[in-house]
Order: structure tokens, then sequence, then C-alpha cells
């Protein structure tokens, strides 16, 4: 499960990426202002779950440490 959690964030930071390429667009008036919003909402989304991935990663490495050393 935890190399599927990888790939998934992998994948996420991909759509991160291109999420920052459309609303560049959008800032420079290629895109409409109403997809230019929706650019911003899958982006904050995006950064919510990257965000949220990183904070499980470093409980899970924790508490790896705490077995393996027996605290």
């Amino acid at each position: 499960m935890e190399e599927r959690l990888k790939i998934n964030i992998e994948e996420l930071r991909k759509l991160r990426n291109l999420d920052t390429f459309c609303a560049d667009l959008a800032e420079n008036k290629s895109l409409s202002e109403e997809a230019f919003r929706i650019v911003k909402r899958v982006l904050k989304n995006l950064t919510k779950l990257q965000s949220d991935y990183e904070e499980e990663d470093e409980k899970r490495k924790r508490e790896r440490e705490k077995i393996k050393y027996g605290l």
C-alpha cells in the first residue's frame, strides 16, 4: 500500500505543476475567469492532499522508528 501511496503523491505533484501552469495562463488572460477559479480551487485541494499525505508519512516514519528502537 505504501508503494501505491508514493505513486499517487507523484501523480499529485505532476497535477499540481499542471495546475500552476494553468493558473499562469489564466493570469495572462489565456483562460476565462471561471476556468481560473476552477484551477485555483483544484490547486488548493491538491496542495491540501499533498500536505495531508506528507503529514501522515511523517507519522508512519515515527511509528516505525518507535517499533525499531523499542520506544
